[in-house]
């Protein structure tokens, strides 16, 4: 046996007994060395008893060594210069069916469509992302084909932190009589035998009418501190094509975040929040959260991570400026958020408001309601205020204003023509501060 490439080997193995037709035997070569990441081309020399042609004397092979990786996150798509998950094996069937939409496309925007599709599927993000062919032939039916990653080294668990692999997918709902799927799978024998990961998920998903993007997980905690490999199977009901994007691996990975200061202060009628980070760790934003009870938060704003590609080891600063406070209490908590996904919150902070005009809001009720609404007032002085209704999606779908007594005002909103749902009653006064914020069931 000879072996060229990324290792050198050179070795002779007589088998001194004769193999019967059809029969087989296992020779062992020791001593080769596979350890240099690279493709090892093998060749098999033998000799034929009583065979007079050399033709079939000869037997080629590759075996590739791939990376080992120790640090995590591992972050990755199909953008990559060098892609990570990068090897096919054929578990059943003939045909690879994995590739880059770039090789089914020549769109400039990576978006890809065949012939079943309702619309062309877009990438997540940038240009490319991983297709898995499931549309190309009936011959496809039932193929199993694993696209994976070199050696992941997961250190030891210890209790605190996470160990899973994320990844986003495409879904549809388009031709769902042939129901294709994908499965994430795990190695730990450099790729001989796979284990499905569960659960496995399906294509097609009702809420898609077009082709979109969703995000799923699966927790390899059982593989702590071993060495293995990672990768999606995909099984073809020859259906369409499956999308696969931003591949992320995390072994005992740090909070992203390391918060060392989040505080509040009043300036006149504006609320300012600052906070402080020592460490960034692939951070991609924070939402900052506001509450008019400490309990129920709703987003307030957006900020995005002053970390190059949300990465640093040093001191940075933020602030905001709530420039339309709630006139009562103003909770506020910040929810960090990771580029693959994961979020953390921070403590909360607690702004204590004061009731401009001495207006408040004492009760809402029925709720849930039918036909009426009622929002019971307390003023101190004769004001205006503005009341909006607002739906699931964001869109107003009742506005009023009315003037309050000194005193206790009940005011009574008509709702008997809003479909049933959930709403959101918010109140505020003429100059846009928020009063209350109150949660209606629509029955």
């Amino acid at each position: 046996m000879a072996v060229t490439g990324a290792n050198t080997f050179s070795s002779t193995v007589s088998n001194i007994s004769s193999i019967a037709s059809g029969g087989s035997t296992t020779i062992t070569f020791t001593g080769v060395n596979l350890n240099n990441v690279g493709t090892n081309n093998i060749t098999v020399y033998s000799s034929l008893s009583g065979d007079a042609s050399a033709l079939n004397d000869t037997l080629k092979t590759t075996i590739t060594t791939t990376t080992t990786t120790t640090s995590f996150p591992v972050i990755t798509g199909a953008e990559t210069s060098t892609l990570i998950f990068e090897y096919l094996k054929v578990l059943n069937g003939t045909r690879t069916h994995w590739g880059l939409n770039s090789s089914f496309t020549t769109s400039a925007t990576g978006a890809y469509k065949n012939a079943d599709l309702t619309d062309s599927l877009y990438p997540k993000a940038g240009t490319k992302y991983f297709i898995f062919d499931s549309y190309s032939g009936a011959s496809s039916l039932g193929n199993r084909v694993v696209l994976f990653a070199g050696c992941f080294a997961l250190p030891p668990a210890d209790g605190s932190n996470v160990y899973d692999m994320k990844f986003w997918m495409s879904q549809d709902n388009s031709y769902s009589t042939d129901l294709d799927s994908i499965y994430a799978v795990v190695s730990v024998d450099k790729g001989v035998t796979w284990t499905r990961l569960l659960p496995g998920f399906g294509r097609v998903n009702a809420s898609f009418t077009t082709p979109g993007w969703t995000q799923r997980a699966v927790d390899i905690t059982t593989y702590a501190g071993q060495t293995i490999q990672l990768g999606i199977e995909g099984v073809s009901a020859y259906g369409n094509i499956i999308g696969v994007d931003d591949i992320a691996v995390r072994s005992n990975s740090p909070l992203p975040v390391t918060f060392v200061s989040f505080s509040g202060l009043k300036d006149g009628v504006k609320n300012i929040l600052q906070w402080s980070t020592t460490t960034e760790l692939n951070n991609a934003f924070f939402s900052l959260e506001r509450s008019l009870d400490g309990t129920n938060f709703s987003e307030l704003t957006t900020i995005n991570s002053k970390a190059v590609n949300g990465n640093s080891n040093a001191l940075l600063n933020y602030e905001f400026t709530d420039f339309k406070p709630i006139i009562s209490n103003n909770y506020y908590r910040l929810k960090q958020v990771d580029k693959d996904g994961k979020f953390s919150y921070s403590q909360i902070v607690l702004l204590k408001g004061s009731k401009l005009n001495g207006v408040s809001v004492s009760a809402v009720y029925p709720n849930p309601a039918k036909n009426n609404v009622s929002i019971v007032f307390n003023a101190e002085l004769a004001t205006k205020v503005n009341i909006t209704i607002v739906d699931i999606a964001g869109k107003i779908v009742q506005q009023k204003q009315t003037t309050l007594n000194s005193g206790q005002t009940s005011y009574i909103s008509d709702i008997s023509t809003l479909r049933a749902g959930n709403y959101v009653i918010k109140v505020t006064d003429l100059s846009g501060a928020t009063i209350n914020i109150q949660k209606l069931n629509k029955q």
